[in-house]
């Protein structure tokens, strides 16, 4: 979560004086109208909530169409604003259309905004969508705004650098995720086309090898043609030594080896098979939409 004063995070997203301007001969550069969102536009939000990449946060709630009716109208938010890319004033005159043209959104309660997200690539809806919170949180009398999102979101360094703070779940002692393997090979097993994946994505030769080694718990994996083979035997040249809680933590992506390693608190044959290890056990922010657990508006 990260927190900051509407204020400064205002004058930080709006346009600085001395910046270059644009020609007056070209075509003005299209941007997202910020608007108060309405239900029967639920579709749209949906649409945006399942274009996030799953496999880059895990905790999400998977939300069908009954969860998403449930979850607005039982009112646990006090406004919901939409980036609207259509052309029209109002929706009203666009043949009340279902809201193809939303790009991004941003559920509120009070000063908290706790979910925000946009289609990939739209920084500029995040950026609207900001702006009016601050605007809406300035004539309201609120003076700080903060942002409920994953740890690796890159809006927590926009608030940072407007002069905000961000501090993680485990500080401010709001939910956090929990969760532990019994059996860790079975788990391995069960995700090789993951580590299949990623393995390939980081560009590994087949033929790789990187062991670990944490008390009673020890095993192998290699790369070859067709996926991931998990075994129990150690290369002692490639093998990475920890803790057994660091390493069911490093199995669900919960924490970073490499700053483990700089700590001493990990240890590597060779920086080489540090670096492997992290190619197949990266770091994975954890969140959960405080959206979910709101309680229900009493009228």
């Amino acid at each position: 979560t990260s927190s900051i004063s509407a204020r400064d995070l205002l004058s930080h997203l709006e346009p600085q004086t001395g910046a270059p301007q644009a020609s007056p001969l070209s075509r003005p550069e299209k941007t997202p109208r910020i608007r108060i969102w309405r239900h029967c536009e639920l579709e749209a939000l949906a649409r945006i909530y399942d274009g996030v990449d799953s496999a880059a946060v895990f905790g999400r709630n998977h939300r069908l169409g009954c969860d998403w009716q449930w979850l607005m109208c039982r009112r646990g938010y006090d406004r919901v604003y939409v980036a609207d890319m259509g052309d029209g004033p109002d929706f009203m005159e666009n043949n009340l259309n279902s809201g193809d043209d939303i790009v991004g959104y941003a559920v509120m309660n009070q000063e908290r905004n706790v979910e925000l997200v946009t289609e990939p690539g739209r920084v500029d809806a995040a950026r609207g969508l900001l702006a009016r919170v601050c605007y809406d949180a300035i004539e309201n009398g609120r003076r700080t705004i903060s942002l409920s999102a994953p740890a690796d979101e890159q809006l927590h360094e926009l608030f940072v650098a407007a002069g905000g703070t961000h501090h993680s779940a485990e500080i401010e002692g709001r939910r956090t995720l929990l969760a532990k393997p019994l059996d860790p090979l079975q788990l391995l097993s069960q995700i090789r086309p993951l580590l299949k994946q990623r393995a390939r994505d980081a560009g590994l030769p087949v033929g790789t090898e990187v062991s670990f080694s944490c008390g009673s718990i020890r095993f192998t994996l290699s790369l070859n043609k067709r996926s991931v083979a998990v075994s129990e035997t150690l290369v002692p040249d490639r093998t990475v030594y920890l803790p057994e809680q660091l390493m069911l933590q490093m199995l669900l992506g919960q924490v970073d080896i490499r700053e483990q390693h700089e700590q001493n608190r990990v240890h590597a044959s060779t920086d080489e098979t540090l670096r492997l290890a992290r190619c197949w056990f990266p770091p994975v922010a954890g969140w959960s939409s405080p959206l979910d657990d709101l309680p229900a508006r009493t009228w």
